[in-house]
């Protein structure tokens, strides 16, 4: 088989003298080689990731609950007094845990990469 009869799809080949391995889309350049990715670091990413989209979803849905609350509220005042103001109170429960959630999200966005 001579070097005529080679497709240009085939992968090249790996000469003997290799001393290291290089991606195919370096083309030989060895700086173009990325570094190996640490597993737990991956993994602590992830979560922080993970954890962030739940403490978004969480304020998302406190907020929301807290302005039907007050809609409620708004819409039929004599219902808050005859349960004795639990719905206000839920409302500020609903109102304090977003605004925890809120903060958890901003501290962790802001806190430039420190744990």
């Amino acid at each position: 088989m001579s070097g005529s009869d080679v497709d240009a799809a085939d992968p090249i080949p790996i000469p003997d003298s290799a001393g290291e391995d290089i991606p195919p889309a370096s083309l030989g350049n060895p700086d173009a080689v990325t570094a190996v990715t640490d597993p737990e670091a991956d993994h602590r990413r992830g979560m922080d990731r993970t954890k962030l989209k739940f403490a978004i979803a969480f304020s998302s849905v406190s907020a929301a609950g807290a302005v039907v609350l007050g809609i409620i509220e708004y819409f039929t005042p004599g219902f808050g007094e005859k349960s004795d103001g639990a719905l206000g109170a839920t409302g500020d429960v609903l109102k304090l845990l977003a605004t925890t959630s809120l903060g958890f999200v901003f501290g962790r966005t802001l806190s430039n990469g420190d744990s």
